[in-house]
């Protein structure tokens, strides 16, 4: 009898040992196909995920999000090798279990419809695909985003709904994914070039010759005078809260592009400056701490658009990394950005002493550099720092 419950418990204790490896093992199969799918070896990809999925369906069963999100990325291997039935068909089944199973209700529902519409929709069924296309566009319009996941699923209705033989509303759908890219990228962005393609053959496809010569000559201007230099840049809002700063962050993200990446002599540098000083002044999402030096560059006309080459960079580290604190990382990537700005563009502004520093340090080597920054760091700035800021406490900033 006691060695009986000696093994039983034996058995119990590498129980956790053999969980803790069966999950090792499903994370190291989702992370290989997802891999090989970024690699675009889909047929592989195709042949690891059904492994995982074996796994995963043995651990937590069918019900489970994380597994059907991983029959979602099956149906995509299906689709990139080719194999439409089978892609419709796992697309299907995605839809059915989590409709059933999570909710029917949210945006990853109304992806999950325009997935399999778009599958549907390339193997030219295209009454169920317009039907999925636009149960799916009913769904997103209800959370009132014109986000780039509201431009995809308005242009697969577009395209689904011109396969189907109703150029009409291909049309009206291709021009408010249109509408979308055009606010997103600006007209002269090779999004809205490319995409306004689709609508000059869907006027054409419906007789519409005149509207598809006159789009196609519009586009046309378009490429050239982006080859030209041409740049949409989004037009000056009030900033009115950190809240309504936080909606313009990719317009933020084109202003700090075209300013950093443009001479002073820009035809639009003064209108990407304005808005990125108006941005930052509003905005949570990037907390900037202004030195003694940063300070003087601010007060100077000479240094002024370094300054706000500096704010650009500290702005554009913190939306890139989704990092709002300003820390020694923030402070040197932004001098950097400002410096280089200098170096291309202080033929018009003549030397500022205090950049001229840098520039200097940085020609006897990085680790020159590095120390300097280091030294002229003012402090850290947390969110936490800046809440109590508002509620009117006094803050020590320090390095």
């Amino acid at each position: 009898m006691k060695k009986l419950t000696f093994i039983l418990l034996f058995v119990l204790s590498i129980m956790p040992a053999f969980a803790q490896s069966q999950s090792a093992n499903i994370e190291k199969l989702d992370s290989l196909a997802n891999k090989l799918f970024q690699e675009e070896n889909f047929s592989k990809s195709l042949e690891i995920r059904q492994m995982h999925l074996d796994a995963l369906k043995a651990k937590v069963g069918e019900k489970d999000s994380t597994y059907i999100f991983s029959l979602l990325q099956l149906g995509k291997c299906y689709y990139r090798t080719e194999q439409l039935d089978k892609a419709i068909e796992t697309a299907q089944k995605v839809v059915d279990l989590y409709g059933q199973n999570v909710s029917t209700n949210n945006k990853k529902y109304a992806y999950m419809l325009d997935n399999l519409a778009l599958y549907q929709g390339s193997k030219n069924l295209y009454g169920p695909a317009l039907q999925n296309a636009e149960k799916a566009l009913a769904l997103y319009e209800t959370f009132h985003e014109n986000d780039n996941d509201m431009a995809a699923i308005q242009i697969h209705v577009a395209e689904i709904a011109n396969g189907s033989g109703d150029h009409a509303k291909a049309i009206l759908h291709e021009l408010l994914a249109l509408n979308i890219i055009r606010d997103y990228y600006g007209e002269h962005s090779k999004e809205y070039t490319d995409e306004a393609a689709y609508l000059q053959t869907y006027y054409e496809d419906n007789g519409d010759k005149a509207k598809a010569e006159e789009l196609s000559k519009r586009i046309e201007t378009l490429k050239k005078e982006t080859e030209d230099g041409e740049v949409d840049l989004p037009n000056v809002v009030e900033f009115t809260s950190a809240t309504v700063a936080h909606d313009h962050n990719r317009d933020m993200m084109r202003c700090i592009d075209y300013y950093l990446n443009h001479y002073l002599t820009a035809d639009k540098i003064n209108e990407a400056g304005n808005y990125i000083l108006k941005w930052s002044d509003a905005s949570n999402d990037s907390h900037v701490v202004i030195g003694k030096n940063e300070a003087k560059m601010m007060n100077d006309e000479k240094a002024l658009p370094y300054y706000v080459a500096f704010i650009a960079g500290c702005s554009k580290y913190a939306l890139e990394n989704g990092k709002a604190d300003f820390t020694l990382d923030t402070f040197e990537n932004a001098m950097i950005d400002a410096i280089n700005y200098y170096t291309s563009n202080k033929q018009f502004t003549g030397e500022v002493k205090y950049l001229e520093e840098y520039v200097k340090a940085y020609s006897k080597g990085r680790d020159k550099l590095d120390a300097l920054l280091k030294k002229n760091f003012p402090g850290e700035m947390t969110t936490d720092m800046v809440r109590r800021i508002d509620n009117g406490e006094q803050v020590k900033i320090g390095k």
